[in-house]
């Protein structure tokens, strides 16, 4: 014999807000200790920086707001912003797309991501639109 389940008794499925799924992968990724180091960094670094330049008593004259790191304060700010996206964000988000890409070969869910076969149209469709229940 077999039962099936009337449409009353069936569960619809919940969905998950985009805060939710936010703070999840916030969480998942500040478990990591080397998140935590990165974050850290990002928040002491500049600091260093602009402290280890204002002890020394010549700059590059020639370099992008050098000749300005003793006059105004505005220029410390500019230095390390220009670092920051030469160097530090680059590695940043290296850092997090390799966790976040490693976990996906760890739990198998490449095949599911990259081989899926769906029509553009109906992948478009899908994300304007609001899932609804069977």
């Amino acid at each position: 014999m077999t039962a099936t389940i009337a449409p009353s008794e069936a569960q619809a499925a919940s969905r998950v807000s985009v805060a939710r799924g936010y703070r999840f992968e916030l969480v998942k990724l500040l478990a990591q200790w080397r998140v935590r180091l990165l974050i850290l960094a990002c928040w002491i670094g500049p600091g260093i920086a602009v402290a280890v330049v204002g002890q020394q008593t010549s700059l590059p004259a020639d370099t992008l707001f050098g000749r300005w790191m003793h006059a105004t304060g505005w220029a410390g700010g500019l230095v390390v912003l220009g670092f920051a996206g030469n160097w530090v964000l680059p590695l940043i988000t290296s850092v997090v797309a390799g966790d976040v890409f490693s976990s996906e070969d760890r739990l198998g869910t490449w095949r599911h991501l990259l081989v899926a076969v769906r029509s553009p149209r109906l992948t478009t469709a899908a994300s304007a639109t609001p899932a609804s229940a069977p």
